[in-house]
């Protein structure tokens, strides 16, 4: 059995440091645009289901 020498990490730079901040901020900005597309498509189709579940009142009415 070999035991291999383990690396030290190296610290960032400050330029990588920045870099890598940026990045994260990004796909946190994705995923924050993304979840809220997703709950606006969800209310658009909740409204939409409750509009198809009432009848339309003024249009019974007329009827009678």
């Amino acid at each position: 059995m070999r035991i291999y020498e383990i690396q030290a990490i190296k610290p960032q730079t400050p330029e990588q440091t920045r870099i890598k901040g940026l990045q994260q901020g990004v796909e946190k900005s994705r995923e924050a645009l993304q979840a809220e597309r997703d709950r606006q498509r969800q209310q658009r189709d909740t409204e939409r289901k409750q509009k198809l579940r009432l009848p339309n009142i003024t249009t019974n009415s007329a009827n009678l």
